[in-house]
């Protein structure tokens, strides 16, 4: 039995597999969709495929087996749920995804679909991590309780003519991807080792100074300014792991662009751009000819001509004394390879899986195990927090149900759950603190410069405002004036202002949207729940585009209205995307006449933000609130229950003192409780 695969997108990676799919023996045909017209005919003519298809849509549509995405690497999320649905074994290109939630969407969807997933992370085969894996295999590492792994590759080495080639006009903005979003290449490898996973994750990002409108907030897509970040992650085992992504560096990367060093009880390893050594205490070794790989074709053959000179290595890098060869088909004999001899063995992987049923070594588990870590990173890097640490993000395991289509031969039989981790994904983080600034609406008027600088000093770390319409870029001047983050923002994402409001949201910061309130009406029945859903759909697919979440904020007649027993608000969140996400205001959850513990427990990861207030629990508004932890509501139950939340977000609607008074206790309360 073989299988057909289907090349998406006819880039430069692309172009190193395809070769590879079609030597494989158990391939009997590779076919090809790309957006841009003319590069998908040149492609498929130099490659000799024979099978296009005109949009990504009408490969799903038709009967090939499996797909192999190489598209940008911020759209894999997305496209990978869409082919597994579609009934398509997928291979993608790294990072998995760019959010937790689609993480967890490809997770979700991989394991009740039965179908293969698999990341094709290349520092699984980096011969640093064949060799340190073998090792520790063999006890001679003892316990590994440090390591490290830097992925350093400056802009000025090939990025810049590549995110060109990719980006067309609008390449600045895509060139400036977060580079904790890109975590794999370094944190991967060390992984890949020591089978651990991350638990806690501290990191710091270094603003960019090059000032060519790379890296620039203002043109990035992402609202980035980071071109270099350090992190520093606890693991399950009890180990640390360091990591630097860094893309300004003085450093030759074409030489050793993934770098790692692992510290045991009995023995060490250690690397920098041309040396690696193996230690133990009585000798230091030089192994660095056991890492040197043998280059698969000429820096300058034709088919690398529009590959700049600094990257073409990668294309190139072929084996090392490390790998062990015996595994491969021989007729990858003479084939090309590239990442330090990794292809080769990514492309047998998967197609091996496809046909067997079995998980490959990078399966969906395994990936958001390497990519999870380095978005939070990046947020306790945007938070400035020092350490990050005490709530956990898990990513889920689902009960499978069989394939959606008939299986190929060998996988009857072999359902995901049993091959999950048995311990969860996990990244923990303290969850930061932040002010709802609506309720301060009349300091915010009066003097908003003030009114941060005041928050700032009790020791938020963010904000959420209510008008990112009004001078947006004065606002992000503010707030980075005073050290302080947009958390999110509410704003009429519903309404006929969608376009501005989200082309105003990265400019601010906020990488997520709020619909601060609908109607009472809109919650009356199910079809007025599900016309609401309908309208906050649509707005998540329109900010998605932009790299923004959508979600939404509760008041109390969404708990008390019961639609066939079931709080209403519950019921829309069953109908919204799953990327959607929800701003549970705990304090209406509880006027509404819900146990906000159990609430907050149903709707699970959902629940990303939480509005944390205090008072007498009562729907009459005006009755003030009080300091959080001064009232009735079970604070610390509360926020327990909601372990997915990113922030603890202090609104106070009404205050029967001064404002600040409450805020300053309000911080000081919950810093008590453990919440940072």
């Amino acid at each position: 039995m073989t299988i057909s695969i289907g090349i998406v997108g006819a880039g430069q990676f692309a172009r190193a597999f395809i070769p590879l799919f079609q030597a494989h023996p158990g391939v009997h045909d590779v076919r090809l969709t790309e957006a841009v017209p003319e590069r998908l005919e040149r492609e498929a003519a130099r490659h000799g495929i024979t099978t296009t298809y005109a949009s990504f849509e009408e490969m799903l549509a038709s009967d090939v087996d499996a797909v192999a995405i190489f598209t940008q690497r911020w759209t894999h999320g997305p496209l990978v749920v869409q082919a597994l649905e579609a009934g398509k074994h997928v291979y993608s290109s790294v990072p998995m995804a760019v959010s937790e939630e689609e993480i967890a969407a490809v997770v979700e969807t991989v394991g009740r679909t039965g179908l293969t997933y698999m990341m094709g992370e290349t520092s699984y085969y980096n011969p640093a991590a064949v060799y340190c894996r073998k090792r520790r295999e063999e006890g001679a590492f003892g316990e590994i309780f440090y390591a490290e792994g830097d992925y350093v590759h400056d802009m000025d080495l090939g990025f810049y003519d590549a995110y060109k080639f990719s980006g067309g006009d609008g390449w600045k903005a895509d060139a400036s991807f977060p580079p904790m979003y890109y975590p794999t290449h370094a944190l991967g490898g060390v992984l890949a080792v020591t089978g651990s996973h991350v638990t806690h994750v501290s990191c710091l990002g270094v603003t960019d100074t090059r000032g060519d409108g790379v890296f620039d907030r203002e043109v990035s897509r992402w609202g980035n300014d980071f071109s270099n970040a350090t992190a520093l992650f606890r693991t399950a085992d009890g180990g640390v792991v360091r990591t630097n992504e860094m893309r300004r560096v003085g450093y030759p990367s074409p030489l050793r662009e993934s770098r790692f060093r692992f510290f045991g009880t009995e023995g060490s390893f250690e690397q920098l751009a041309t040396t690696t050594l193996w230690q133990d205490r009585e000798k230091a070794e030089d192994i660095e000819e056991l890492m040197r790989t043998v280059p698969t074709a000429r820096l300058d053959d034709e088919a690398l001509a529009d590959i700049d000179p600094s990257l073409r290595d990668a294309f190139v890098s072929g084996f090392a004394p490390v790998h062990d060869l015996s595994r491969l088909p021989a007729e990858f004999t003479g084939q090309p390879n590239g990442h330090e001899g990794s292809h080769q063995f990514l492309a047998d992987d998967f197609v091996t899986a496809c046909l067997t049923g079995d998980l490959p070594p990078v399966n969906a588990w395994t990936a958001a195990r390497y990519t999870l870590p380095g978005l939070v990173a990046h947020r306790s890097a945007l938070a400035g927090e020092s350490s990050w640490r005490s709530r956990t993000t898990e990513t889920p395991r689902a009960d499978p149900s069989p394939p959606s289509r008939p299986p190929l031969p060998g996988r009857a039989g072999r359902p995901h759950p049993a091959t999950a981790p048995e311990e969860p994904t996990t990244v923990t983080a303290t969850t930061p603190l932040a002010v709802q600034l609506y309720g301060l609406e009349k300091a915010v008027t009066a003097d908003r410069r003030d009114t941060l600088r005041r928050l700032a000093a009790m020791g938020y770390s963010g904000v959420e405002p209510y008008d990112v319409l009004t001078d947006p870029h004065r606002l992000r001047a503010d707030l980075d004036e005073f050290g302080l983050r947009a958390c999110s923002a509410h704003a009429w994402i519903t309404g006929d202002q969608q376009a501005e409001i989200l082309k105003a949201l990265p400019v601010v910061g906020a990488d997520t949207v709020i619909l601060p309130y609908a109607a009472p009406e809109r919650f009356a029945d199910r079809d007025a729940v599900a016309a609401l859903a309908g309208e906050l759909n649509a707005a998540v697919r329109a900010a998605a585009e932009h790299g923004i979440r959508v979600g939404y904020h509760n008041h109390e007649f969404e708990l008390s209205t019961l639609l066939d027993g079931v709080p209403a608000l519950e019921v829309l969140a069953d109908l919204l995307n799953p990327a959607a996400v929800l701003e549970v205001d705990t304090y209406w959850a509880a006027a509404g006449g819900q146990d906000v513990p159990a609430l907050l427990g149903r709707l699970g990861d959902r629940v990303r933000l939480l509005h944390v207030k205090d008072g007498p629990i009562t729907v009459d508004r005006e009755q003030p609130n009080t300091a959080v932890g001064a009232g009735r509501m079970p604070v610390p139950a509360v926020l327990a229950a909601a372990p997915a939340a990113e922030w603890h977000i202090v609104e106070l609607d009404q205050c029967a003192g001064d404002v600040f008074d409450a805020m300053a206790q309000s911080h000081t309360y919950l810093t008590t409780e453990g919440v940072r």
